[in-house]
């Protein structure tokens, strides 16, 4: 299997664009056709649905089968190669959601990539489902989550709680306590924090007679929040980082939502090449937890 056109491939449902995959790759779009065109030639089958007038592509059911296949095959051709090029220095790959990437481990991930000798880190953002997925199947080494999910395979302990804030604008005049029946629902951006903090909201403000905007990222939120008049609320963490970039009142709340914990999770069993980094990420983490550097963030 060819793996620039696995890559293309990729990059084609990333874009969703035959003419945007031609531009991130540096290519002609006739390129892109022919590396498309020989992966379907090669299975037998179309991956893409081609429609004339529409500038998005689409995949077929084969085709949105296939994603996940590729993303094996990518991964599995990189570990050849670096088992080719005998780089055994100790590596491992982070899965970890996108809130505590954004606001909470970045220093953690500044130490470690600057004493390179002792490991080497590739840090991913996505969904906790997504990680323990991916761990596993042994595609993550280690995840850092806020949903555990059971699953017998996975070994998932929780690491630290923080609490939930109100985050607005000084001019709001918000106190520096508040209920929530004192905030307009109409106005909230609202950031979803898993199922027990829905059930919260649903009391305080009922579903089916308001409509929030809603973003899934701590950075998209930061962007948007740009209107004297919005609220949100947010772990004390994520209100911290808004407040080193914008002039923010943090409100504590009355019968607040119950606290967000973050797990990390492991395999059961773990590949023997990867035992020693683990236990020295697992030892740094702990030590991070630890440190003044946290309990700024989330005390």
């Amino acid at each position: 299997m060819n793996l620039e056109n696995l890559e293309t491939f990729l990059t084609i449902v990333e874009t969703k664009s035959l003419s945007k995959t031609a531009n991130k790759l540096y290519l002609s779009q006739s390129t892109i056709s022919h590396r498309l065109k020989q992966l379907e030639k090669e299975f037998e089958t179309k991956l893409v649905h081609r429609n004339r007038g529409e500038r998005k592509i689409t995949l077929t059911l084969e085709g949105e089968a296939f994603v996940e296949i590729a993303k094996k095959w990518v991964l599995l051709w990189e570990e050849t190669i670096n088992w080719q090029k005998r780089d055994f220095r100790l590596k491992i790959k982070i899965g970890c959601s996108d809130s505590l990437n954004t606001c909470v481990f970045p220093s953690l991930y500044k130490s470690l990539m600057k004493n390179k000798s002792l490991l080497t880190i590739k840090v991913r953002s996505h969904w906790s489902k997504v990680i323990i997925k991916s761990v596993e199947n042994y595609e993550l080494d280690f995840g850092l989550v806020l949903m555990p999910m059971n699953n017998n395979n996975i070994i998932i302990e929780p690491l630290f709680n923080e609490r939930f804030v109100v985050v607005s604008f000084k001019e709001k005049g918000l106190g520096n306590i508040i209920h929530p029946k004192e905030l307009n629902p109409e106005n909230e951006i609202y950031f979803y924090h898993g199922p027990e903090y829905k059930i919260w909201h649903n009391y305080w403000w009922d579903p089916s007679k308001i409509n929030p905007s809603t973003v899934d990222t701590a950075s998209l939120l930061l962007s948007i929040f740009d209107s004297p008049d919005y609220w949100t609320i947010v772990p004390i963490s994520m209100a911290k980082l808004f407040e080193q970039n914008i002039d923010i009142q943090i409100s504590e709340l009355m019968d607040p939502p119950p606290k967000r914990t973050c797990y990390k999770i492991k395999h059961r069993l773990p590949k023997q090449a990867s035992l020693r980094s683990i236990s020295i990420f697992e030892e740094k983490l702990h030590d991070y937890i630890k440190s003044d550097t946290i309990k700024k963030l989330i005390g």
